[in-house]
This record gives structure tokens, C-alpha cells and sequence, in this order.
């Protein structure tokens, strides 16, 4: 039984590192968007202030719905 035991552990290891990356590819994501919302207008001399506040919106809702935290079934 003590192999079982290693893969589960290693698979709960690697679960744990992929949820980590998940985390911190979700948080560059968001920093982007509101990067590109702040420069878009900037850069465009206000040409696409809408546009780009649209575009932020739906993405931030896209974001929300994929928020949900993956099952574990490792156990």
C-alpha cells in the first residue's frame, strides 16, 4: 500500500503546484488587462475610452466565471 501512498502524495503535490500557477497566471492576467485599460485611452488620445472600458468589463466577467476552484479527487 505504501506505493499507492507515493503516487497519491505526488499527485496532491502536483495539484497543489498547478492551483498555484493557476493563482499567479490569473493575477498576471488581471494586471494586464488593467494595464492595457489604463494605456489604450492614453495612448490613442481618448479615442478608445469606451471601447476599452467595455473590453475590461467583459473580461473581468469572463474572469469571474472561470473562478471556480478546480475539484480535488485525490482522495
Amino acid at each position: 500500500m505504501g506505493g499507492m501512498d507515493d503516487i497519491r502524495n505526488k499527485a496532491s503535490e502536483y495539484a497543489d503546484k498547478a492551483k498555484t500557477a493557476r493563482r499567479q497566471g490569473s493575477e498576471q492576467a488581471d494586471e494586464g488587462m488593467q494595464r492595457a485599460g489604463q494605456e489604450a485611452p492614453e495612448r490613442s488620445g481618448g479615442r478608445v475610452d469606451e471601447p476599452a472600458q467595455r473590453g475590461q468589463e467583459r473580461a473581468r466577467r469572463m474572469g469571474e466565471d472561470s473562478n471556480d476552484e478546480p475539484q480535488d479527487d485525490w482522495s
